[in-house]
């Protein structure tokens, strides 16, 4: 009979009901084999059922039974999972490799998108943009009014960020900024995003996204850092060239796509007179307020306006 009653609940025992049935037909069971039918339904209730707590007294052969609804735990040991087989590229998917990841869009890949970092309010910022494609002309006389407007909105806005010098290359721009801390820097430069992208496409006569990627940022740490970051940024259009087809400030020696005239740090200012040249407007910048942007960096190398920047690792030209 306790062959029969375990036929029947490998049959039909799928629900805590049917269960219940196999232990009113159990009823003809001897009282020498409750023991082993109690266990035999023991099993159907626990897989039924996994609640430990609901207990039953169905009356099996005169003797009341006690069966408890105890699901069935495996007494293996937990053993980790291994990754799987290698591909038909011969690549164990997962895991830290040499060029893994993402792959860059264009033909360089973009900024990481890594939490920031925290701002320190005496440390001035080397800040990078990049601009799309379709925009990348801004060294003519319309988007350099348009990118003028947008330092003027960034200046009258006050959330924090000053922007003490800046460079317009042709689908680039660099800036050097103060800023009070990480919210104030997040806030400015969505700020001055936003006022350039709409001041673009308006001056260009188009519509849709104008910065390519989000803008990579530097410390500048120590006054040798701040130093050659003004030259770096002052002077990067020779550079990239551009002073070999581009009429300069004082005789070929400013960039005029620049905050350089503005300038009155330069190395042996001989040249230098307190007229701008005619027909320059100024661009809306802001005084330094750091000490490293106000004479730190004169403890550095002189800034020549003739040098030449080199290409730095840590920063994006």
């Amino acid at each position: 009979m306790v062959a029969d009653l375990w036929r029947d609940v490998g049959g039909c025992a799928d629900s805590l009901s049917n269960a219940r049935t196999l232990v009113d037909r159990g009823a003809a069971v001897q009282a020498s084999e409750v023991s082993r039918a109690s266990a035999i339904v023991r099993i159907a209730l626990g897989r039924a059922s996994g609640c430990p707590r609901e207990r039953h007294r169905p009356q099996v052969g005169g003797v009341v039974v006690v069966l408890t609804h105890c699901p069935v735990r495996s007494t293996s040991r937990n053993r980790q999972l291994e990754l799987p087989r290698p591909d038909k590229n011969a690549q164990r998917r997962g895991g830290k490799r040499p060029r893994a990841g993402r792959k860059p869009k264009g033909l360089r890949a973009g900024v990481t998108h890594a939490k920031r970092v925290e701002i320190d309010p005496t440390k001035p910022l080397h800040i990078t943009l990049r601009v799309v494609a379709a925009v990348a002309a801004l060294r003519s006389t319309k988007a350099y009014r348009a990118i003028r407007h947008a330092l003027q909105t960034s200046a009258f806005n006050q959330l924090g960020l000053r922007i003490c010098h800046f460079s317009v290359q042709r689908n680039h721009l660099h800036l050097i900024c103060e800023a009070d801390d990480k919210r104030s820097l997040a806030r400015g430069m969505q700020s001055f995003k936003i006022s350039a992208a709409k001041q673009l496409n308006c001056e260009l006569g188009r519509s849709g996204t104008v910065f390519a990627d989000r803008y990579h940022v530097e410390i500048l740490a120590t006054p040798t850092q701040a130093s050659h970051a003004i030259s770096y940024v002052l002077n990067n259009w020779r550079k990239h060239g551009e002073h070999r087809h581009t009429a300069g400030l004082y005789r070929g020696r400013i960039d005029p796509y620049s905050s350089g005239a503005q300038f009155y740090g330069w190395a042996a200012p001989r040249w230098r007179t307190s007229i701008y040249p005619k027909g320059y407007e100024r661009a809306a910048i802001a005084a330094p307020l750091t000490w490293m942007l106000g004479v730190g960096y004169l403890r550095g190398k002189p800034i020549s306006v003739f040098a030449v920047p080199r290409r730095i690792a840590t920063q994006q030209s």
